[in-house]
């Protein structure tokens, strides 16, 4: 089961990255999309049958649930919102992408540590705090103001 985890988490961070950078919209992005949410659901389930370090559920189990449920939502905004909310592009965009950090973040808490060899208050901060934090200024400051929709001024509303 540990084989078919790492295939689908290797499987999602290319997928992922293909989604983020091609044109959005295009059907190259919704069929690397779609790669990616079958593989971050693959990821997630497997790792409910992995307990080799501990015997028992972990703190990554319950981020299995959230990336579960922030894909789950990602794809429901162009599915289901589209008509309904104007910006379901920013909520899209935020789920997936904060989906995308959490598995970046917690690859590199397994990573880092057979790479540096130890130091696992270190790896632990740079996966928990470095990396979501510079993830969320990226994508709140540089990605989002870039979908959101123009705010109507108030000569708009009354028109």
């Amino acid at each position: 089961m540990v084989n078919v985890h790492l295939f689908a988490c290797a499987a999602a961070l290319v997928a992922g990255a293909c989604a983020g950078l091609l044109p959005k919209g295009r059907p190259a992005h919704r069929s690397a999309g779609q790669l990616y949410v079958a593989s971050t659901v693959v990821y997630c389930l497997s790792s409910f049958f992995i307990y080799t370090s501990t015997g028992q559920l972990t703190f990554f189990h319950a981020v299995s649930v959230q990336n579960l449920a922030l894909v789950s939502a990602g794809m429901a905004m162009p599915r289901l919102m589209r008509r309904r909310a104007p910006d379901w592009r920013v909520w899209h965009l935020r789920f997936m992408a904060y989906s995308y950090v959490a598995l970046v973040a917690t690859g590199l808490r397994f990573a880092l540590p057979l790479v540096s060899g130890g130091g696992r208050s270190v790896v632990a901060i740079l996966a928990f705090v470095v990396v979501p934090v510079g993830a969320w200024l990226w994508v709140e400051r540089a990605l989002v103001s870039k979908w959101r929709p123009p705010r109507m001024t108030g000569a708009e509303t009354r028109a």
